[in-house]
């Protein structure tokens, strides 16, 4: 056996053990769920995790310590995850966005800025109601004075303006429609349309601005949930205020899961209780 075959073959046995505590951790999560559940406890515990995270890593040699912290962090991000799925698919719960899910669009005028009144009605087929600005809009759709607004945005990739403005407002992206020269219509709605067609979720969650590697952590949420990332920006407005709370808001669109599917939930579940801020912001077809 030459040298290369060697290291592969201790590298083979590391595998083997790994995997059988891996697979071992894992199991053992549902066991935890159960009793968490019974005894009226939370799911998650992130800083607890932490402080175990730091234990395990202690004396690690400095230059793999920093692998090592992103591994065992993993490991306890997939471990809160498979108790989110237990709980999930065990009991009855509930999140933030249920209370605004509906099977299609209400029916009635759409308000939008007068300039872009024609187009709206032409593109959606929409009666479209006139008003001054994109935030008088979004104002009136958020205080319930409609239950449809459009606004119109320079292309699929300017949106972050957009997702900031109705990031704290039960506002939903419903439909996006390309124009002949790139820009786009969006329409907003105060309902969350659940629907076999809508294929893309639009969703809005917060990272640690000093923890290294949090926005990989957080996004691997999504991948173990069976969604892929189509699109990824983070929040350029309110930087002060993000500062202030030592947070980034990034916004996502998926595709690959839905807004009822127990994998999909599981996942928002956990980064609604693990974020400072997460929420649904659209659900659409794909343009």
């Amino acid at each position: 056996m030459n040298q290369i075959n060697l290291y592969k073959k201790i590298i083979d046995n590391c595998d083997e053990a790994l995997r059988e505590a891996f697979i071992h951790r894992m199991n053992i999560a549902e066991n935890i769920a159960s009793t968490k559940i019974k005894n009226g406890m939370k799911i998650s515990d992130v800083a607890m995790d932490e402080e175990n995270v730091q234990r395990v890593t202690f004396g690690v040699p400095r230059d793999i310590k920093p692998m090592a912290v992103s591994l065992w962090r993993s490991l306890s991000r997939m471990n809160r995850g498979r108790q989110y799925s237990y709980c999930m698919r065990n009991t009855e719960c509930v999140l933030s966005y249920d209370e605004f899910l509906t099977g299609e669009l209400p029916e009635g005028t759409v308000i939008c800025p007068s300039d872009i009144a024609p187009e709206v009605s032409s593109k959606l087929g929409i009666v479209a109601e006139g008003c001054t600005s994109t935030r008088e809009a979004i104002t009136r759709l958020a205080e319930g004075k409609c239950s449809l607004a459009a606004v119109k945005t320079g292309s699929f990739y300017d949106t972050a303006w957009l997702y900031s403005m109705i990031l704290d407002k039960n506002i939903f992206v419903s439909r996006f429609e390309l124009m002949e020269d790139g820009s786009m219509i969006a329409l907003l709605s105060d309902r969350l349309v659940a629907s076999a067609e809508n294929t893309i979720i639009t969703v809005a969650f917060s990272i640690v601005m000093d923890q290294p590697g949090d926005i990989a952590q957080k996004v691997s949420i999504f991948a173990e949930a069976g969604m892929n990332i189509e699109y990824l920006a983070v929040k350029t407005q309110g930087i002060d205020d993000d500062d202030r709370r030592n947070i980034n808001i990034v916004f996502c669109e998926l595709s690959g899961g839905g807004l009822s599917s127990v994998n999909s939930r599981s996942a928002f579940m956990q980064l609604e209780n693990e974020c400072e801020i997460f929420r649904i912001l659209g659900s659409r077809k794909s343009v």
